[in-house]
């Protein structure tokens, strides 16, 4: 691997470089080799040479700094993973905190030097104890996540709260995690004990992710009245995202009765402690009269409110009402820039929304484009979708070899609508030899996920095989 992959050429190096090579918290070597950059980049080859080398003679914890990413990189001089490892270890000899997390990246990784977790983890650890953020919250990764560690489930919480309490926003994902009852081990019940003695700390984000398992049933008997127990716990102390889980066992029952009045009771507390989501489920709750009153204006304003916090899914449900125009006149324009925003915020499934508005004015060209996004990035409603244009020639010309292709790799993901199209090909032998065993195996697939439409099919099927109709 080299990272000069992530950079189209060294005139592109900036701030979000920086940001995407995981080097965002380290602002002094950020700004020296950024005019080290500019500096050589108006320079001839002659004079480049001269401008190295006076930075190999100042011989100061920061020109190795420089000049180690200027080699790991291979901006605007020949790039030398060697050379790269060598100014990194004598800047790391020097104490710069910058020199040692890019040998920690390049020990983990393999790049220039043998890859040598242990000696990568030492030095993360060492960047991360002088309160630099980013190196804060690759502990947490490794801690929580990296196959190459133990998992360490105290010291990767530690880890998090410490970049979160700089401000380090990226560190949320594992409090998320932890929350979840999520990590890298991969035996529940180890997985299990280790929440169950990080719970006896009392904190509320283990006491969560120990409530997670009991609702799973992941490591444990699953036991929903006590992980609601530990959820209020929780909550109680001061947890948004417990009220929340709350909300959605109450609304979804998940072995209780259901009790969607309670359930909006706690998604109204999720909210009051900052949590976004629960905005958006109360819209969810508005919109469906669940515990309220039906009200679509009441959950067009959830969805927004979610929105203005720049919280994707808010958008994305928003564009929905004014696409279909419920509670307020359709509008397929600003239904058009909300699916885009949440698309921009990483929220795939807008993808195939954008196209949708755009086949609705039948603008085949964007339509495909927009299915073509979420397809480039494995979603597999777009891919379905952009396998039915291909199927039925509609903004494309008809292709059953990428409608097959596309439909295959979204069902792989279990999208049920992808087991239906593939079992219809093979029902009728289209693209593929007629296989009628194989379309009910796909359709059972199906079926066993909810999709009614293929329970009816399969029906059919097992009707006219059992009266010997089907050829």
């Amino acid at each position: 691997m080299q990272m000069q992959d992530n950079m189209e050429n060294s005139q592109d190096i900036d701030k979000d470089s920086f940001e995407e090579l995981g080097f965002d918290d380290f602002g002094h070597e950020i700004g020296a080799i950024m005019l080290a950059v500019k500096e050589l980049s108006e320079k001839s080859e002659s004079e480049k040479k001269k401008y190295i080398g006076d930075l190999k003679k100042q011989k100061t914890d920061m020109s190795y700094a420089v000049l180690g990413f200027l080699y790991l990189t291979g901006a605007e001089i020949e790039e030398s993973l060697s050379k790269a490892a060598y100014y990194f270890h004598k800047g790391e000899r020097k104490g710069n905190v910058f020199c040692i997390y890019c040998l920690a990246k390049m020990y983990l990784e393999g790049i220039g030097l043998a890859k040598n977790p242990k000696k990568a983890f030492k030095r993360y650890k060492i960047a991360a104890a002088t309160e630099h953020s980013v190196a804060m919250c690759k502990m947490a990764e490794l801690c929580l996540c990296d196959e190459n560690f133990d998992f360490k489930l105290l010291e990767g919480y530690f880890w998090a709260n410490e970049g979160l309490k700089l401000g380090y926003d990226k560190c949320s994902y594992f409090f998320d995690l932890i929350c979840r009852g999520g990590g890298k081990e991969k035996d529940l019940k180890k997985r299990f004990k280790a929440y169950e003695d990080f719970a006896q700390g009392n904190y509320a984000v283990d006491i969560c992710g120990l409530a997670s398992l009991y609702a799973d049933g992941r490591g444990c008997e699953k036991d929903i009245e006590k992980a609601v127990k530990l959820y209020k716990k929780a909550g109680r102390k001061g947890l948004a995202y417990a009220y929340n889980e709350l909300g959605l066992i109450y609304a979804g029952g998940k072995g209780l009765e259901v009790d969607n009045k309670k359930a909006m009771e706690y998604f109204v507390k999720a909210e009051s402690l900052g949590y976004v989501p629960a905005i958006v489920n109360q819209g969810h709750m508005y919109h469906e009269g669940l515990g309220v009153w039906f009200d679509d204006k009441k959950a067009l304003e959830c969805y927004e409110k979610g929105a203005g916090k720049n919280y994707a899914p808010g958008f994305f449900f928003a564009a929905r009402m004014y696409r279909k125009g419920e509670g307020v006149p359709a509008d397929l324009q600003k239904a058009r820039k909300y699916f885009e925003k949440a698309a921009d915020l990483g929220f795939t499934d807008a993808y195939t929304d954008v196209a949708e508005t755009y086949m609705d004015e039948r603008d085949f060209q964007n339509a495909i484009k927009w299915y073509k996004k979420g397809a480039d990035v494995g979603n597999p409603v777009s891919l379905n979708s952009l396998g039915v244009r291909y199927y039925e020639g509609e903004g494309v010309p008809r292709d059953y070899k990428k409608a097959f292709e596309l439909f295959s790799k979204a069902a792989e993901q279990n999208y049920p609508p992808s087991f239906y199209a593939l079992a219809v090909m093979y029902c009728d032998g289209v693209y593929v030899k007629k296989d009628i065993p194989k379309s009910i195996e796909l359709l059972k697939k199906a079926a066993d996920l909810g999709d009614k439409e293929s329970e009816e099919f399969l029906q059919e099927l097992l009707e006219d095989e059992k009266e010997g109709t089907n050829k």
